[in-house]
């Protein structure tokens, strides 16, 4: 397609941008509307948005299937999980099916990596986005058994915090995604932020003289809300930009093609598998607080031992065993944060709680990537790459460690509802 090299970065920031400013509206819709609503519409845009990649002759024209593609995978996120905390209000349920959810994604995300490689290099690129289109239809024909909206849901929409919130989130991960291109002290970043700002002071005097606010502030500000969003932010931020990291060295520094890259993050996934249902077992047990800080305690300890990236590594003790390490503690982290979160409101606010979930995991994501994308470009001098990577993986390593910090600010005990 002949995109320049910045351009090129543009094929993953587009979706990311479309993808992180509409998570919080969505969240709230799928209140408004139900679940079933939200996915349908999502999987059957993602859906034809896929298709779209054959028809893409035109740099400009991917980008557009990539925000399409990003539209509706922000409606599909928050209603997936609202979908279960609907569905299952009993505690030992609620926890199955947080499970499935984080199994799906890791059984979904070991398929998808293993499999783009090896369909690029038999069919092309094109089919690769389109393969998105055959999941998103199955997604679509099984959305119609998600729930519909409540009994008695209020269908006002706040749609002037929700144009507020959507641009201050573009406008922020915007920045965000080309602070590192641009510079983090360079005036565009620092206008770009600014404006993010303004949208969002904005935003926040409008939720709190609307009726039916977008974001209930005093649902937010709620430690079994705030606290999981705010771990899950600083994990994200942690794992996103080490697992990038660790792709470039296995492929860079190891000479690994991306196929086999791929088929190595398999332990990982399936880590991730078993992790999950050890926590679904200790939640009831012993509290979400214990499993999420020990789980952040052990994938600190993961990052450690992918830190050093020595240049003759045996798969073993530089793939394998930080693979496995970081991937139990990966999984016992993300099993309870959305469990604890949306037990904590009523019903008809856990759309809302879903999407501020997955908003600051996106957010969290991008800004981790900068970040570390900052710390290694600082850190290598010369031709020698791995001396940045490795000071990245130990920012992530912090990162994960001060989330684990965090994490003993979690409610000891069941959640009351509220909100």
């Amino acid at each position: 397609m002949h995109f320049s090299p910045q351009g090129l970065s543009w094929v993953v920031n587009a979706y990311a941008i479309a993808f992180g400013g509409l998570l919080l509206l969505s969240g709230r819709l799928s209140d408004r509307f139900g679940p079933r609503s939200l996915l349908r519409f999502g999987f059957a845009l993602f859906t034809v948005a896929s298709l779209a990649a054959y028809l893409c002759h035109e740099p400009w024209q991917v980008i557009v299937v990539r925000v399409l593609q990003g539209v509706g995978a922000a409606a599909v996120a928050p209603a997936a999980i609202t979908s279960v905390a609907l569905t299952f209000r009993e505690p030992a349920q609620r926890a199955r099916g947080f499970a499935a959810i984080a199994i799906g994604a890791s059984v979904g995300g070991a398929v998808g990596v293993v499999l783009s490689g090896v369909i690029t290099d038999a069919l092309g690129w094109r089919t690769v986005i389109a393969c998105g289109a055959v999941v998103s239809a199955v997604g679509l024909a099984i959305s119609y058994a998600a729930p519909g909206p409540l009994d008695g849901a209020d269908r006002r929409t706040d749609w002037a915090g929700g144009v507020l919130a959507t641009g201050g989130l573009t406008v922020l991960t915007y920045g965000i995604v080309t602070a590192t291109d641009n510079g983090w002290g360079s005036a565009r970043t620092i206008g770009w932020f600014a404006v993010a700002a303004s949208l969002l002071i904005a935003f926040v005097a409008v939720e709190r003289r609307t009726a039916v606010p977008l974001v209930d502030f005093r649902v937010l500000g709620s430690r079994e809300v705030l606290i999981p969003c705010l771990v899950l932010a600083v994990v994200v931020a942690g794992q996103f930009g080490a697992f990038y990291f660790v792709s470039l060295y296995l492929q860079m520094g190891l000479g690994y093609s991306a196929t086999k890259t791929g088929v190595v993050f398999l332990p990982f996934c399936f880590g991730t598998v078993a992790a999950v249902r050890l926590a679904a077992w200790l939640v009831p047990k012993v509290g979400a607080r214990r499993v999420v800080a020990a789980g952040t305690a052990i994938a600190t300890v993961g990052f450690l031992l992918f830190a050093p990236l020595p240049t003759d590594g045996g798969f073993l003790t530089a793939i394998l065993i930080p693979s496995l390490v970081t991937s139990v503690g990966i999984g016992m982290v993300f099993l309870p944060l959305p469990n604890v979160a949306t037990a904590a409101v009523a019903p008809a606010a856990a759309g809302m709680v879903s999407g501020l979930l997955n908003t600051f995991r996106q957010v969290g994501g991008a800004l981790g990537l900068a970040i570390l994308v900052t710390v290694s470009a600082a850190v290598n001098s010369g031709a020698d790459v791995l001396p940045g990577y490795r000071a990245a993986l130990f920012v992530s390593a912090g990162l994960v460690a001060a989330a684990c910090g965090i994490a003993f600010l979690l409610p000891a005990k069941k959640p009351s509802t509220t909100g």
